[in-house]
C-alpha cells in the first residue's frame, strides 16, 4: 500500500490532554496564518479588479464581452455594488464551491484542518495537517512536545531520518491508517470576516502591479507568436516549452521580451491609481460598470498596447458606480 503522510507530526512525550492543551493555546497563531493568506489573496484580487477597469477605460486592454453567466451569479444589481463586495463575495463563492466538492485549490484555498489519532499500540499521539501553502505544519512542529513525523513509501525516504526511525514511522502510520482507528480530535480553521481596512496593508505596490500585468501580456504575445495548438489536440507540452523560454528570455534585460515589457510598463503606468489604499478606503472602491462597446480606437493588440483610446483620460479617479468586469479574471 502506498502511504504518503507528508504533513505528519507527533507528540511522543505528551498525553492526549496535554497535546490538546498545546494546540488550543496555539490556535490564535494558526488562525492568523489562515487570515493572512486570505487577506493577501483579497488584496491581490482587489488590485487586479480596479486596475483592469482602469486599463480598459484607457483603451490599453480590450473591453469584455457581456457575460450572462456572471450576471446571473450576482444577486444584487451590479450598478449598486462596490468592487470590494463584488471581489470578496466572488472569492467566498469559489472557496465554498471547493469545500462543497471536497477539493483543494492551492491558489484560493485558505482552510486548514488538523487531525489527531491515538496509536492503538502505546497510545502515542499522531497528527496530520491538510492545508495549502499556509505554514500551519511548520508552526505545529515547533510547538513544545511536537515534532516532525512525516512518512512516505512511494519514493526515497527522508535522508535526515535514520533507517530505523523511518521504519518505525511506517509501522506507526500503518497501524493508525490500517485499523478502524478514527481521529480523536479535529480542528478546522477557516478565514474570518475581513474588513477593507484589514486588506489594504497587503495591497501590492504600483511597481509590482505594473510588472505583473506587463509580464502576463508579454508572455501571452510570445506564446501566440511561437506556438499554435494542433486542431483537436489537448497536448500543451509545446505551450509549456514556449512559456519556459519566455521566462528565460525575460531574465535578460536586453532581450526583445524585456524591452517589450518595459514599454508596456510605461504605457500602463499613467492609467493606474498609484496609491490604491487611500483611494479604496475613501471611495469603498466603487467603480462604474463597463459597457462592452468597442471605442473608436482599434483594439488590435499592437494598436492598443501603448496608446490610450481616442478621447479617453487616464483612469486615476473613477466616478462612483459599481463593479468593473469579471473579478475571476482580475
Amino acid at each position: 500500500m502506498s502511504t504518503k503522510i507528508y504533513s505528519g507530526f507527533a507528540a511522543p512525550r505528551l498525553s492526549t490532554r496535554a497535546a490538546l492543551k498545546v494546540l488550543g493555546e496555539a490556535r490564535p497563531a494558526l488562525q492568523a496564518l489562515v487570515d493572512a493568506k486570505h487577506r493577501k489573496l483579497l488584496a491581490r484580487r482587489m488590485a487586479g479588479f480596479v486596475d483592469r477597469w482602469c486599463l480598459q477605460k484607457a483603451g490599453l486592454i480590450p473591453m469584455p464581452a457581456p457575460d450572462a453567466e456572471h450576471e446571473d451569479k450576482d444577486s444584487t444589481p451590479r450598478e449598486n455594488r462596490s468592487a470590494w463586495w463584488t471581489v470578496s463575495e466572488a472569492l467566498e463563492a469559489e472557496q465554498a464551491k471547493c469545500r462543497a466538492g471536497h477539493r483543494r485549490e492551492p491558489l484560493i484555498d485558505c482552510d486548514a484542518e488538523i487531525s489527531l489519532w491515538i496509536r492503538p499500540t502505546g497510545g502515542r499521539v499522531l497528527g496530520m495537517v491538510q492545508e495549502e501553502r499556509l505554514g500551519v505544519r511548520d508552526v505545529l512542529i515547533a510547538l513544545p512536545g511536537f515534532e516532525d513525523y512525516a512518512y512516505w513509501n512511494n519514493t526515497d525516504p527522508d535522508e535526515n531520518v535514520s533507517s530505523r526511525a523511518w521504519r518505525a514511522r511506517g509501522r506507526a502510520w500503518d497501524e493508525v491508517l490500517d485499523s478502524e482507528t478514527v481521529p480523536v480530535f479535529s480542528m478546522r480553521l477557516q478565514p474570518g470576516f475581513a474588513h477593507l481596512e484589514d486588506v489594504t496593508p497587503h495591497l501590492p505596490s504600483l511597481e509590482e502591479r505594473l510588472a505583473r500585468y506587463a509580464t502576463d501580456r508579454v508572455q501571452d504575445e510570445h506564446l501566440r507568436e511561437v506556438w499554435t495548438p494542433a486542431p483537436g489536440s489537448a497536448d500543451l507540452s509545446g505551450a509549456m516549452r514556449a512559456l519556459r523560454k519566455g521566462e528565460e528570455a525575460l531574465k535578460d534585460p536586453e532581450s526583445a521580451l524585456s524591452v517589450r515589457r518595459r514599454e508596456l510598463i510605461e504605457a500602463y503606468r499613467p492609467a493606474l491609481v498609484a496609491d490604491l489604499a487611500p483611494w479604496l478606503l475613501e471611495a469603498l472602491s466603487k467603480v462604474p460598470v463597463l459597457t462592452p462597446v468597442v471605442p473608436a480606437a482599434s483594439h488590435d493588440a499592437d494598436a492598443t498596447a501603448t496608446q490610450p483610446a481616442s478621447g479617453e483620460d487616464s483612469a486615476t479617479e473613477p466616478p462612483a458606480g459599481a463593479a468593473p468586469t469579471d473579478p475571476d479574471q482580475a
